[in-house]
């Protein structure tokens, strides 16, 4: 026999890959560092194949469990994907096109939709609202109806009331939710392109005419009450939010009061008899409003910005706050007015008047009376007149 053959014979006795199949690529892989290492061994160089740090069979072994698991991880994955992919159409589907009450409960985080579109109601003279979690929007219909839409989260279908009660010779709307009261929905990945809108809302359409009572009480939303052709007697609001507001625009009303804490008020184009607001930690505006015998303001830590607002004769606006400046704007004259304002030890100033100076500031006779406190801030006093 020649030599060639000798050699591949002898290479070939170095070689135990044991009975099992293996991948080609490496078994060839395998196979030619194995024939490298035993030439060389052959020739007396190189280490011997014993001390490797593992065998051939080892490596085989490796290769063939990684082998398998990037099959496993491939079909998990491809697994995985179909469960996401059904999920999300479910959730699609039955939100536009019907209730699939067990996918819900899961896109909803195990409360149920609770809903109610612009369905027309009887007629009614105030409003009782208590609720949390929610926005509450009153303002003028479209038509000479009344409409309330409303949606919830529920645990119970009737966690929801919404009706007509007698009282006092009125009919008034009560609607209270025992909704969820989390900022978010604790499930949300099944809505994949986010296509529906999880907030809680309450939306009340009433003709233009007068009213008694609207009475809110709501946390954690926006509340607001604009543009009713019409005389409301009586609004009480109290709110509790720090992303959220309170507004009032394009409203006559014989008395406002308005409890916020932490989030901000706000009062625009409106005529009022007078308001008593109370504020904590967040922005107090009015602007382009009249009042005829009282605007009081009783905040902590709020900034106060009033623009172009007006009180009657005899009337008075008092405001006070704290670690936040005043900014008084008012309509008319100078002349009709008497100021009081006390910032501290911080600045009071007055444009008309051409007075900066710390500490407490008294000017005028006029009919209107004007107070301000502020105990660390700075308090501004212009008037509309003065350009």
């Amino acid at each position: 026999m020649s030599d060639d053959y000798n050699r591949k014979t002898d290479d070939r006795a170095f070689l135990d890959f044991g009975p099992d199949p293996v991948d080609k690529e490496l078994y060839d892989e395998l196979v030619t560092k194995e024939l490298d290492a035993a030439r060389e061994q052959k020739k007396g160089k190189g280490n011997r194949r014993d001390n490797a740090s593992f065998s051939v069979k080892e490596k085989v072994k490796y290769g063939k469990s990684a082998i398998v698991g990037r099959k496993i991880a491939i079909a998990f994955s491809i697994v995985a994907a179909i469960a996401v992919v059904y999920a999300g159409a479910s959730s699609y589907i039955a939100n536009y096109y019907g209730s699939n009450s067990a996918i819900n409960y899961i896109k909803y985080g195990g409360y149920q939709l609770n809903d109610n579109y612009y369905n027309e109601y009887e007629a009614f003279d105030s409003i009782d609202i208590d609720i949390e979690n929610s926005d509450v929007n009153i303002q003028s219909s479209y038509d000479d109806n009344f409409h309330i839409s409303y949606r919830f989260f529920t645990k119970d279908e009737n966690d929801v009331k919404c009706g007509i009660e007698q009282r006092d010779g009125r009919k008034i709307l009560v609607l209270t939710a025992d909704g969820r009261t989390n900022d978010k929905l604790a499930w949300d990945i099944f809505n994949m392109s986010h296509d529906y809108d999880v907030e809680q809302f309450v939306s009340i359409m009433v003709p233009d005419k007068d009213y008694d009572t609207f009475k809110i009480h709501a946390t954690k939303g926006y509340v607001s009450i604009y543009d009713i052709n019409g005389q409301i007697s009586d609004i009480k609001i109290e709110a509790e939010d720090d992303k959220g507001s309170v507004g009032l625009d394009g409203i006559s009303a014989d008395h406002v009061s308005i409890t916020a804490k932490g989030i901000q008020t706000y009062i625009d184009e409106c005529e009022i008899g007078s308001a008593v607001i109370k504020a904590e930690d967040e922005d107090v505006s009015i602007y382009n409003c009249s009042f005829g015998k009282m605007l009081d303001a009783d905040c902590v830590k709020s900034h106060l910005m009033f623009t172009n607002i007006s009180v009657d004769d005899g009337g008075r606006i008092k405001a006070q706050t704290s670690k936040e400046s005043i900014y008084l704007s008012l309509s008319g004259n100078a002349d009709d007015y008497s100021i009081t304002a006390d910032a501290g030890k911080d600045i009071v100033y007055c444009y008309h008047y051409d007075y900066y100076e710390k500490g407490k500031y008294e000017v005028g006779d006029g009919s209107r009376q004007v107070e301000l406190y502020n105990t660390n801030e700075s308090i501004y006093i212009f008037f509309e007149a003065d350009g």
